[in-house]
């Protein structure tokens, strides 16, 4: 019978790999997606709530109009501006 060689040579650079091994350890540190919604959902909110009680406004690059930020709560559903 001839030897059969068992050593495994990792095809993926180690580099590569503790690059990979750092994102999968950051990602298991993250919440649940549930509460990450949740928290990033009261994020924005406070965030334009901030941006509203300063008295923010951009300009609509299309058309040039100021217009004013509104709270994330205060715009209604329908409301296409």
């Amino acid at each position: 019978m001839a030897a059969v060689d068992t050593t495994a040579v990792d095809p993926v650079p180690p580099r590569f790999s503790r690059f990979l091994g750092a994102i999968e350890r950051t990602g298991n540190r993250l919440p649940h997606p549930f509460w990450l919604f949740w928290i990033l959902l009261a994020v924005t909110a406070l965030a334009s709530w901030a941006m509203a009680a300063g008295g923010l406004r951009v300009t609509e690059p299309g058309t040039g109009k100021s217009l004013a930020v509104r709270t994330v709560p205060a715009v209604p559903a329908s409301s296409s501006r």
